[in-house]
């Protein structure tokens, strides 16, 4: 499968290694800033693949079946919808996009177009946390009653999600309700039994 990577920053090391382990045909990377792209060519021997600082040629020239949207995320929706426009099935970092708005517009697009779009949630395959859903599936640590994932500041947009999906995963098979509160900048996620 052709993939293209948009957006060479802190996270793409991990888009270039699951590309590499899936065997997949890496056509380009993009990224605005020429030290980074030169960065990644460098330390994980891309000299071979083509590189781009308009997400639009990567798009055009290199026709990619799949594209990891790994840039800013008030760029995400803009990027996702010139991809999806292209054909291209998504994966892209969370935030999916910076308004439910965007986001929905990703969504519509995506169906009318036939594409996949998927949120890219790492965590979820984190060897740490997936060891502790099954300690706590097998009850190891006794009843669960309380999960509180916070967070405040620039990062809830970005870092909050992944800490509400780990902690909704990890408590996601436990019996009882969940109960979202929303206070202050935090999420609380209460399980009661």
């Amino acid at each position: 499968m052709k993939y293209g990577l948009i957006g060479c920053g802190r996270i793409s090391p991990n888009h270039i290694a699951a590309a590499k382990a899936n065997h997949l045909e890496l056509a380009g990377i993009c990224d605005i800033d020429e030290n980074m792209l030169k960065d990644k060519v460098l330390k994980f021997g891309l000299e071979h693949v083509h590189q781009y600082s308009d997400y639009h040629e990567i798009i055009r020239m290199k026709k990619p079946e799949l594209v990891a949207i790994a840039t800013e995320s008030g760029k995400h929706a803009a990027i996702a919808l010139d991809c999806i426009e292209a054909g291209c099935n998504l994966i892209i970092e969370k935030p999916i996009a910076l308004s439910l708005a965007d986001t929905d517009a990703i969504i519509e697009a995506a169906k009318e177009k036939g594409v996949k779009v998927c949120a890219s949630h790492q965590n979820r395959f984190n060897k740490s946390i997936q060891k502790i859903r099954e300690a706590l599936e097998q009850e190891r640590f006794g009843g669960c009653f309380m999960g509180q994932p916070i967070s405040a500041g620039a990062e809830i947009m970005n870092i909050i999600q992944e800490r509400f999906d780990t902690v909704e995963r990890l408590l996601v098979k436990l019996e009882g309700s969940l109960k979202y509160l929303r206070e202050y900048g935090h999420i609380v996620i209460t399980v009661h039994y």
